[in-house]
């Protein structure tokens, strides 16, 4: 587990990796999969291109779609991550 803020302690922090990891744990690795099936599920759902007739390009278009979707944050007051945009 990761965390980080910029407007909370280093106590708080911990709480919130402490708090994700006892929540992992509790879910198991069975439900921990089918969420991020579920999570990839539904942004490829909302976010897929499809090219015709291009197999390169398809794959191509895919793959930077793939590569915003692990690149975006899913943080406080933060739009776009400090990785990879």
């Amino acid at each position: 587990a990761y965390g980080w803020s910029s407007i909370r302690s280093r106590p708080a922090l911990r709480d919130q990796v402490a708090a994700a990891i006892a929540g992992a744990r509790f879910t198991g690795w069975q439900g921990l999969l089918d969420a991020q099936r579920e999570y990839l599920d539904d942004c490829w759902d909302s976010a897929d291109v499809e090219v015709d007739g291009d197999a390169d390009c398809q794959q191509a278009v895919r793959f930077g779609l793939f590569h915003v979707m692990q690149a975006s944050a899913r943080a406080e007051r933060r739009a776009i991550a400090g990785k990879g945009l």
